[in-house]
């Protein structure tokens, strides 16, 4: 594996230290505070009932998929990857 200044990382200690480092640097580091979260809402708001939980860790039905890809343009990219819709189609 090379990193960004040309060193060539070789052993699993490193390369894990590498990956390890690239996503601490990718999403941040950790907070102890989230201020735009209102402990209240979060203590007492609303929450989904355990069928709405159920509901939403069910797993993908392959009909689901189908209709999903039906109904979206050709040219038009689901994700950030940059494949288009066409490409999942033909897969």
């Amino acid at each position: 594996m090379v990193i960004n200044d040309g060193v060539t990382v070789q052993t699993r200690t490193e390369i894990e230290k590498e990956v390890l480092s690239f996503y601490m640097k990718l999403l941040g580091s950790s907070v102890d505070e989230l201020p735009a979260i209102d402990p209240t809402i979060m203590n007492f708001g609303l929450v989904l009932s355990r069928e709405q939980q159920q509901y939403l860790i069910e797993p993908v039905r392959n009909e689901e998929i189908a209709l999903a890809l039906k109904i979206c343009a050709d040219l038009k990219a689901p994700g950030c990857d940059g494949y288009n819709v066409f490409f999942f189609k033909k897969a």
